[in-house]
């Protein structure tokens, strides 16, 4: 479902997206899946910064990275940490990086 719900994203596919992801968030959260669950936020974070929703973005990266550091998953921090860095940058640039 992070899958598809990417693949909407790059269609263009807001609403449907952002659905797929929270379907997908729902799951790996009822798993108990905390890499899947940190894999969701970084694909709905990556979402919201495609679609120039830069709040809702940098919440999702913070979520994302607060769980990272949590359950120990280094690679998923340091994805946190270049997507926060990159949506500072789209921010202040006014462009999707």
């Amino acid at each position: 479902m992070t899958n598809y719900g990417s693949a909407l994203q790059n269609l263009g596919l807001r609403d449907e997206a952002f659905a797929a992801l929270d379907e997908a968030m729902a799951i790996r959260r009822q798993l108990g899946d905390h890499g899947g669950e940190a894999d969701c936020l970084a694909a709905t974070a990556r979402a919201h910064h495609h679609f120039s929703e830069w709040e809702a973005a940098r919440r999702c990266w913070h979520a994302c990275l607060d769980l990272a550091r949590a359950h120990t998953l280094p690679q998923r921090v340091q994805e946190s940490l270049d997507g926060i860095a990159a949506l500072e940058r789209a921010c202040t640039t006014g462009a999707p990086t």
